[in-house]
């Protein structure tokens, strides 16, 4: 799984950058991101702009990560596209994350609290 990561507003910016979060990437994905958890990362923005393609999989690795950052911080989507929002919305995850256009405007809403 590539990833780029950066840091907004005090929130560490994960950037997916492979189209597609299917399951023979979860794996890697997830160990990626609970070593950021571990590095001391209390607040992460998962920025999915380059992401076309989740399957059930990469939901579950979402929903694993957001439960893993939140049990300590705070978690936010940002940059879904109009296909992962239609699954976000048709799995009705969509009320359950704190999603944004942009990761700026995550990473600046997590900063305001």
């Amino acid at each position: 799984m590539r990833i780029e990561n950066t840091t907004l507003h005090a929130s560490l910016v994960v950037k997916v950058m492979d189209p597609r979060l299917v399951s023979d990437k979860t794996e890697s994905f997830r160990e990626q991101m609970r070593r950021f958890v571990e590095d001391g990362n209390r607040s992460i923005v998962l920025d999915l702009s380059q992401v076309d393609y989740v399957d059930s999989a990469g939901l579950g690795a979402i929903l694993f990560v957001q439960n893993h950052v939140e049990k300590q911080g705070r978690f936010a989507l940002a940059g879904t596209g109009e296909r992962v929002m239609a699954l976000l919305k048709l799995s009705r995850l969509d009320k359950l994350f704190r999603l944004y256009p942009t990761a700026e405007e995550a990473a600046a809403a997590l900063a305001a609290g």
